[in-house]
């Protein structure tokens, strides 16, 4: 059985490099990894970096459903594919796939574009 994916009914993501295709309202966001120094050498704690992540969690958008981001109501800039994007901390399904961690969540869950 072929995929979707080398039939080529769909462009391929070049971000996206999981098996992870999100639908509907759903994207997928790869997240940052958390440092376990300081840039003066010193190891944290677990407690030391989950409270830097306190409020939110910072990643790349690396695919979005085709329905993202458009029952806004609102016109403004869409988040796409590569931009930069912070998530709420407690959104969406975290899994893990090699040694990056992503998040599937909704397309509301995104609270804000990060610049470069």
């Amino acid at each position: 059985m072929t995929s979707a994916k080398s039939m080529g009914s769909k462009p391929m993501n070049p971000i996206n490099q999981t098996d992870v295709e999100p639908f509907d309202l759903r994207i997928l966001v790869k997240l940052d990894k958390v440092e376990d120094r300081t840039k003066g050498g010193i190891i944290l704690t677990d407690a030391s970096r989950q409270a830097d992540q306190q409020g939110a969690v910072r990643g790349t958008l690396v695919a979005a459903g085709e329905n993202a981001w458009n029952d806004t109501g609102r016109d403004f800039h869409k988040p796409v594919p590569g931009d930069r994007v912070m998530i709420g901390r407690h959104t969406g399904t975290r899994f893990k796939e090699g040694d990056d961690l992503y998040a599937l969540c909704n397309d509301e869950d995104v609270v804000a574009r990060l610049s470069a």
